[in-house]
């Protein structure tokens, strides 16, 4: 066979100029039986050059890794053995689908996570199912503490609800953190924008244009909980924050929010049936939840870290500020989803939902199954919020 044959088939344009060449500068060259066999290729089946370095010149600009293979299979131990290997392992790399790249594990329950500097700290919460709402027995202990019926009724019917695993923000969103927003956007809260938020003025609780979140009619640093912010406000902030992050938050669901709360207890508060003031801060002065003892009435805003964590890593779930969540207001649980989603469709007037209760609420308010409804551009000095987003 023609020896313009083999170099025409068998080698690429570049590598078969060099074996041209190389064929002219040396005589002895050993041609090896043309095979069908499986496992070779065409150029382990067609040729072997006797020269080490002859053959490696010819291959070593190559970035066809079987033509590199070719010097390989001849000269195994040959002088050029290693840097060949070398080159056909950075081709490999270089042409490696991208599932065949690291994969990032997946996030576990009770990682915290934080996307950028100016996004909240998130704890990631296990999927799990939990009875949401309120016994006979724990609405009548409220009512006892203070609550009126109509404030506890819609804590019923208890039901089943399968949540999915996401992220909860660890702490509220801080004063400090909406303030990183503000700066940004040039944003004025609906506070500012119109006539002010309802705050203590130390006579009454009043609206006042003088008020808003960065004046709320007490002292706070920018690690105590924003507040005197509306549902609207929280929605441009989260807006903001996806812009800026590339992330999706978003508020809590009114049953993601009970479920963080709870931290796997099904008590009134996630460490038992009564409370105090060393564990979170409310109007301790008022009327006692279940026996609880009466304590302190700080009047005021705390930071977001303060207390001890739940179970799942978070903080301040009772007391301080009640949080928006994404939920509009229904009169009691028919017809919830179970599947841990906001409910948003078929809704009892304009109102949204909080949770939690706040500084100036009583012990009852706090419980877990605890539910508040306003109008969406409700503002006032107790009125926080709370961030979730998908792991």
């Amino acid at each position: 066979m023609h020896l313009g044959f083999f170099t025409a088939c068998v080698f690429s344009a570049p590598l078969r100029a060099a074996v041209f060449i190389w064929l002219a500068c040396f005589s002895q060259c050993v041609f090896a039986q043309v095979s069908d066999g499986e496992g070779l290729t065409p150029l382990e089946g067609v040729v072997a050059i006797s020269d080490d370095r002859a053959l490696w010149d010819a291959v070593k600009d190559s970035r066809d890794v079987n033509e590199l293979r070719v010097y390989l299979k001849q000269f195994p131990n040959g002088l050029f053995a290693a840097l060949a290997n070398v080159r056909v392992r950075a081709l490999e790399q270089a042409g490696a689908p991208a599932a065949a790249l690291p994969v990032q594990p997946a996030p576990r329950a009770g990682q915290i996570i934080k996307d950028c500097a100016d996004c909240p700290e998130m704890v990631i919460i296990p999927a799990g199912i939990f009875t949401m709402g309120s016994s006979a027995a724990e609405q009548a202990l409220a009512v006892a503490a203070g609550l009126k019926t109509e404030w506890v009724s819609p804590e019923s019917p208890q039901h089943r609800v399968n949540i999915r695993s996401f992220a909860a923000g660890r702490y509220a969103i801080s004063k400090g953190e909406f303030a990183a927003f503000v700066r940004a956007k040039g944003y004025q809260t609906e506070a500012e924008r119109g006539d002010g938020c309802t705050a203590w003025n130390g006579k009454e609780w009043k609206k006042d244009a003088a008020y808003n979140w960065r004046n709320v009619g007490f002292a706070q640093a920018d690690t105590h909980p924003v507040v005197c912010v509306s549902w609207n406000d929280a929605q441009a902030y989260i807006a903001w924050l996806n812009q800026s992050s590339g992330q999706t938050y978003r508020l809590l669901s009114e049953a993601e929010r009970e479920y963080a709360a709870r931290g796997g207890s099904q008590t009134a508060f996630w460490w038992g049936d009564s409370m105090s003031t060393a564990q979170a801060n409310y109007a301790g002065t008022g009327p006692s939840y279940n026996g609880s003892p009466r304590g302190e009435y700080r009047q005021a805003t705390v930071p977001v870290n303060s207390f001890s964590p739940n179970p799942f890593g978070l903080y301040n779930v009772h007391g301080n500020v009640w949080e928006w969540v994404q939920d509009c207001w229904h009169g009691d649980y028919s017809g919830t989803p179970t599947d841990g989603s906001a409910w948003t469709t078929g809704c009892s007037g304009n109102y949204r939902v909080l949770r939690g209760g706040s500084w100036n609420f009583g012990p009852a308010h706090l419980r877990a199954a605890g539910r508040n409804w306003v109008t969406p551009v409700n503002r006032i000095s107790y009125y926080g919020l709370r961030l979730a987003r998908t792991p």
